[in-house]
């Protein structure tokens, strides 16, 4: 997806490349300490991200992102990761991962 928009008298242009597979699993989440489902995505230049839908927290390539320091990010998370596997989940399968990189 390609965004253009006119900010004052400039163009900013906003490149967001579309994930390449969008698939759900059920696999070990280190934060909850038990197998819970996860979005699992991956995007080129970007690497793998994966949510788990339990608590919300994210992992990427180098292991757990970081958190936002602000009220209800987990909740915020989840659904995030609900609309993207609900957009994505047509994409065929071509990577996969486990959380945190193991």
């Amino acid at each position: 997806m390609t965004e253009t928009a006119q900010i004052g008298v400039g163009w900013v242009h906003v490149h967001a490349p579309r994930p390449d597979s969008v698939v759900l699993r059920r696999v070990h989440c280190p934060t909850c300490e038990r197998r819970r489902f996860f979005v699992v995505s991956h995007t080129p230049w970007y690497g793998i991200n994966e949510t788990c839908l339990w608590c919300g927290e994210r992992f990427d390539d180098e292991g757990r992102a970081e958190r936002p320091f602000e009220r209800g990010w987990r909740k915020r998370s989840i659904e995030s990761a609900r609309r993207h596997y609900r957009r994505y989940r047509t994409l065929p399968e071509t990577h996969s991962s486990t959380p945190g990189g193991a």
